[in-house]
């Protein structure tokens, strides 16, 4: 039999595959666990992709557009069958492509995204935010890019923007500081990301023309909820909550996240029978 879809995860603002951290292995387990008698080639393949400027492709310039990247990830891809699931700005990339590119895409997720004109500045980005993310990059500017102590306030500021307390370990702390310091972004890709992602218009008109999962987290101190409950409006789309996890659900509560996106995965790809 043919394989399965593959998964593509997209990751948004400053960040790379490494920080899904154990959600990759936590949707192939749930996979696993619907389709426990699964063969190899049964089981979607799932690959964390890296926007240019972010991760393993640090070293390049962001495009100035969700648009721009997306198709530079599109191109390190080469494939067709493609299920996107897109946390924050991942959530923009995804419906990018799903318009530009339908042939190459059966279904696709969005998580604790937003976009225009579904909701208000503030709404897509609390207003504290906007200050504070403008005034931690206007630093970064004077900072020495290795200066280990000026990478340590960068990721706990992050942190704070995307996890609830509780999540702000120091060693999840000292692991993204390593990760920066490896593969750093430049404040000038970081701003280019931010201005894509607050410029973008949800390019979708409903009904679309692939299956849809829309997921919001109800702790989530940098986007309001709202904005995910809009998106799941105009798309007429299903529309599920985590009570209380923050921004970033693949983190907080990768379990929970795992099988919301496994169950849905399953109902719309199921395996097929093969002869022994």
């Amino acid at each position: 039999m043919t394989e399965r879809p593959t998964i593509v995860l997209l990751r948004g603002w400053m960040r790379d595959g490494r920080h899904w951290e154990s959600f990759p292995d936590e949707l192939s387990q749930q996979l696993d666990l619907i389709s426990s008698n699964a063969r190899p080639k049964q089981r979607p393949r799932i690959i964390c992709a890296d926007l240019p400027g972010n991760g393993s492709r640090y070293s390049e310039r962001t495009p100035d557009s969700i648009g721009g990247m997306m198709s530079a990830i599109r191109s390190e891809l080469k494939g067709t069958e493609l299920v996107l699931v897109g946390i924050s700005m991942g959530g923009m990339l995804a419906a990018e492509w799903v318009q530009r590119y339908p042939e190459d895409v059966v279904g696709f997720a969005c998580i604790n995204s937003s976009m225009r004109p579904h909701a208000y500045p503030w709404e897509r980005l609390k207003l504290n935010n906007w200050l504070r993310i403008l005034a931690r990059l206007a630093t970064s500017l004077v900072r020495k890019s290795g200066e280990t102590a000026a990478v340590r306030e960068l990721e706990r500021f992050i942190m704070q923007l995307t996890l609830r307390p509780e999540f702000r370990t120091e060693d999840r702390l000292e692991q993204w500081v390593k990760w920066t310091e490896a593969n750093p972004v430049t404040p000038g890709n970081a701003l280019r990301q931010l201005r894509a992602a607050a410029a973008y218009k949800d390019p979708l008109v409903a009904p679309l023309a692939v299956p849809c999962l829309v997921l919001r987290s109800l702790g989530d101190a940098l986007v309001d909820p709202v904005c995910s409950e809009r998106l799941a409006t105009a798309w007429q789309q299903t529309l599920q909550t985590h009570p209380s996890a923050g921004h970033d659900l693949a983190v907080e509560d990768p379990a929970w996240l795992a099988e919301a996106l496994a169950s849905w995965y399953n109902s719309h790809w199921p395996l097929k029978k093969t002869a022994d």
